[in-house]
């Protein structure tokens, strides 16, 4: 019995109308994985059977999935300690380079952070009604909006710092500086491939 083509649903779960035999590999709703990402959305499934052994991988085998559960894992420890200053997830980042480097313009800062403008904007905007920074003109070209620290933005500095610096250490408990390095180059090359 042929399957139907596969469906993604909550979480990215996906899912058949394909039931378990002895002679192939099929999977029930939930099981991610076991289909190769670039045969998912074939209509001739004679290729599981074909290569059974080579498909047969498991979700948590893979590396998205170990990606997707570490993300998870840093975001929920970076929240609760947000949480502690009254920001969210993604505000500090923004901070932290106005803490390097004040009076950014717009553009910039959102090129450091890795979010487009549009996002940028709405996130100052936030922040800005939190008294956190400021956005002004730039005083040679009226397009360009600057962002400040206020004196308020600029006392939560030692709090964020310290706190990221707790969640930099949790993260890389037992791995060498040699390891750490690796990891981030890793992670560095996995960020272009996605883009």
């Amino acid at each position: 019995m042929p399957c139907g083509p596969p469906t993604v649903g909550a979480l990215g779960k996906v899912a058949t109308g394909c039931a378990e035999n002895s002679s192939s590999l099929f999977f029930r709703s939930g099981e991610l994985g076991k289909l190769p990402l670039d045969k998912a959305t074939q209509s001739d499934y004679s290729w599981l059977t074909n290569n059974m052994n080579a498909t047969n991988v498991l979700a948590k085998d893979t590396v998205s999935y170990h990606i997707a559960l570490a993300s998870r894992e840093h975001r929920k420890l970076v929240a609760k300690q947000l949480s502690e200053c009254g920001l969210y997830l993604g505000q500090e980042l923004i901070l932290m380079q106005l803490f390097q480097e004040d009076n950014l313009c717009q553009y910039d800062l959102a090129a450091r952070v890795g979010v487009d403008v549009s996002t940028m904007t709405k996130a100052l905007q936030r922040i800005e009604s939190y008294g956190l920074v400021i956005r002004h003109s730039d005083p040679k070209d009226s397009r360009v909006m600057r962002v400040c620290l206020t004196g308020q933005g600029r006392a939560l500095e030692d709090k964020i710092l310290s706190m990221w610096s707790e969640v930099e250490h949790q993260t890389m408990v037992g791995f060498s500086a040699e390891e750490r390095s690796l990891l981030i180059a890793l992670l560095q090359r996995v960020t272009d491939n996605l883009k």
